[in-house]
């Protein structure tokens, strides 16, 4: 534990930035209108993990046993462009899940998820 601030100071070597992220989306399908979107990002949070339970009835007595596994929503506060195109390229996406002006999905559910990851920035 250093004893003065001059022996904390030299030996601090940096924190980590909480406010800035690096995120790459890759699409599996032809959801977005680029196959890859990377964009940075100041606000982001992990989703909650849950695991739910199912009760077998054992002997009389109910079991808990454990069930699926659910996420929760991600969430995450972007910086966007000057000519919008990471906006469009998410309402491109979500009308390609639902349209907008009808009950229709526009292509199967399987090309609709991809793999995401997210940098954070040091």
């Amino acid at each position: 534990m250093p004893s003065t601030i001059n022996k904390f100071k030299s030996e601090f070597r940096g924190g980590v930035r909480a406010n800035l992220f690096r995120c790459d989306i890759t699409a599996a399908g032809v959801g977005f209108i680029s196959n890859k979107l990377e964009f940075h990002a100041k606000g982001t949070s992990i989703p909650a993990s849950t695991i739910g339970n199912i009760d077998v009835p054992y002997q009389g007595r109910q079991l808990k046993v454990p069930g699926d596994r659910t996420f929760g929503d991600w969430t995450v506060t972007m910086f966007n462009d000057a000519n919008m195109a990471l906006h469009s390229s998410f309402e491109h996406w979500m009308w390609m899940i639902q349209s907008h002006g009808q009950n229709y999905q526009q292509i199967s559910p399987n090309s609709l998820y991809g793999s995401g990851q997210v940098r954070l920035y040091l």
